[in-house]
């Protein structure tokens, strides 16, 4: 059974549809089936669908989806009536290409997949070339030697170009489809346009593209072209490998039209690579008088690198020439060159010798380009070493601070470190009696070594108290032990005026024990030896004759080797005068020996019989 369609066109129930632009369309079995035309500009927003069906006054459903599984269906489902349906379908956001369309009724007819496509893309020409008897200018005018049949060639980039349709100015619109065009009539002098409208196998059809070309002198007899003015070579600094972005002006100027528009290739604001490359600038006149100059862009790399500031390296000396000190070049970085090389000079692992030396390290680009940056190293001598070692002693140290080849040796005691400004300058030995750390730093002129610390833990120790009586004793009163007849002997006589309240070495009656002064004292110069004794020397108070022990550093004082001096301040309860409370003892004992025997000698051995 034929079905008559619109355009004249029929279809065979159950072999498909044939449209007027070659598509087969799938058809139905005498149950259901649909016809989609193809979809054009023209048609996207309502591309027409129909079809036969079987449920009388039922709905009819239908789908179409292109290959992105985007779909369309209409707005209401269209009714089957009188064995047919029709509708209208928006397939605006369905993707240009085949499309596959489905349709179905509710008793379960249904077709699937019918091909379908969708194709709004509109045709262009892209080359008008101008043959015969035509004379090519610089941008594609044209100017007739002798001819005013001119004709024309031209190209369309869609795959699927089918026809076009030329007209020039106003003229009669022709068949063109061969890809050129012979102009029917003759033209007259002066301008003319040709149109151009292409249209694609679809029948979507394309923008006209409209030429301008002239016949003889389109400015009636002016045949002079403008003068441009482009800048000279121009020379630029590359701002990246891909070179660097320029701007310049470049004017026209005609004799009849005054200043008219110039064209440049590469456009002033584009990015000139690394180089020499050649701008053509063109202007043409009202007449299409054309005009063409030229100038060059160079773009070279004169920026330097940019390089790391080395850090400042400190050192120690390992022999008499200094110290070998290695250390990373610095980094850098460029501008146009992805990698930079970095020397320096001295260079890593070179023997520095003591004292300061500036490294200068300089980057070199592969335009010669370079940057330089410096640091310091410095080489500090030994360090100063000190004897006696350090550790704990019971006496005095004299310590001696030494370091070969260093200008001066400064220290100090309080514990701050000096330096080769700041400290005592060390010129002999340091006489410690306590406790101390001592700081020393050697200088090689201004440079000071590390800084080295010698620590003397001095703990001199106490003299064990002197024995009551004995030799080097004060006298003791003796101990009274009974007698046979029970009785006590006789407390000791202490001469006249004497009497235990006011006996030596005692206070009221009762003893007073010795004073121990740990303080330096001084002594005899009979004391041969010119550097300071280490002495204990007992010293008498000028109260009741209280001996005070003095111990400390003895110095020579004056030709009496029995005297033994000390400040005041050293003895307890301000005592003061001579050392020898042992000696007077002694004195006295031979004194009363002295007159005992001649108290003897004058009553019994010389006394006449």
């Amino acid at each position: 059974m034929n079905i008559p369609l619109r355009g004249g066109v029929a279809a065979v129930a159950g072999l498909g549809f044939l449209l007027s632009a070659g598509t087969v369309f799938a058809g139905g079995d005498g149950l259901v089936n649909v016809f989609v035309p193809q979809i054009t500009a023209a048609t996207v927003s309502a591309a027409p669908a129909s079809g036969a069906c079987n449920l009388e006054g039922g709905p009819v459903t239908l789908v179409i989806r292109d290959s992105s599984l985007h779909t369309v269906s209409p707005a209401v489902a269209p009714i089957c009536t009188g064995g047919a349906w029709s509708t209208t379908v928006d397939a605006t956001s369905l993707d240009e290409g085949a499309l596959l369309v489905d349709v179905s009724q509710t008793n379960g007819s249904s077709r699937t997949d019918f091909p379908a496509s969708k194709d709004t893309v509109l045709p262009t020409i892209s080359f008008v070339y101008f043959g015969g008897t035509i004379d090519v200018i610089p941008g594609g005018y044209v100017y007739p030697a002798a001819s005013s049949t001119p004709s024309f060639d031209f190209e369309s980039p869609d795959n699927d170009f089918d026809s076009a349709t030329c007209q020039i100015d106003s003229g009669a619109v022709e068949d063109c489809s061969s890809w050129s065009y012979v102009s029917p009539i003759v033209l007259a002098n002066g301008s003319h346009t040709l149109h151009i409208i292409p249209m694609d196998s679809v029948h979507n059809v394309g923008v006209s593209n409209d030429t301008s070309f002239c016949i003889d002198a389109c400015g009636g007899g002016d045949v002079t072209p403008p003068v441009i003015t482009t800048p000279a070579t121009t020379t630029a600094a590359a701002a990246s490998a891909s070179g660097t972005v320029l701007t310049f002006s470049a004017t026209a100027n005609d004799a009849t039209d005054g200043a008219v528009s110039t064209s440049c290739v590469p456009a002033s604001g584009s990015l000139f690579a690394l180089g020499t490359t050649t701008v053509t600038c063109t202007a043409h006149d009202v007449a299409f008088n054309w005009a063409t100059s030229t100038f060059d862009v160079i773009v070279t790399d004169t920026t330097a690198p940019s390089i790391v500031t080395g850090t400042d390296i400190f050192a120690t000396s390992t022999s008499s020439s200094g110290a070998v000190v290695s250390f990373t070049d610095p980094t850098a970085t460029d501008d146009v060159d992805v990698s930079v090389s970095v020397s320096c000079t001295p260079s890593s692992g070179s023997t520095f010798p003591v004292g300061t030396t500036t490294v200068t390290c300089t980057a070199t680009d592969a335009a010669l380009n370079s940057a330089t940056s410096t640091f310091i190293v410095t080489v500090t001598g030994d360090t100063v070493s000190a004897s006696p070692v350090t550790g704990s002693y019971t006496g005095a140290q004299s310590v001696t601070l030494t370091q070969t080849g260093a200008t001066e040796i400064r220290y100090t005691t309080d514990g701050s470190t000096p330096t080769c400004a700041t400290g005592a300058l060390y010129s002999s030995p340091i006489a410690l009696s306590a406790s101390a750390t001592i700081h020393a730093v050697a200088c090689y002129g201004a440079i000071p070594s590390l800084d080295a610390a010698f620590a003397y833990d001095i703990s001199i120790p106490a003299p064990a108290p002197l024995p009551s009586g004995g030799s080097n004793g004060p006298p003791v009163a003796p101990t009274p032990s009974p007698t046979s007849g029970g009785t006590s002997p006789a407390a000791p006589s202490f001469g006249t005026g004497a009497s235990p309240e006011n006996a030596p070495g005692t206070a009221n009656g009762t003893p007073i024990a010795p004073t121990v002064i740990s303080q330096p004292i001084r002594s005899a110069s009979a004391v041969s030896t010119p550097s300071p004794l280490r002495t204990t020397a007992v010293v008498e108070s000028a109260e009741n004759s209280v001996p005070v022990v003095a111990q400390g550093d003895v110095v020579p004082e004056s030709s009496d080797s029995r005297i033994v001096t000390a400040p005041e301040s050293q003895v307890a309860g301000g005592a003061s005068g001579l050392p020898g409370g042992n000696y007077l003892w002694i004195f006295l004992v031979f004194l009363l020996l002295l007159l005992g025997g001649w108290f003897v000698w004058n009553n019994f051995w010389t006394r006449p019989e």
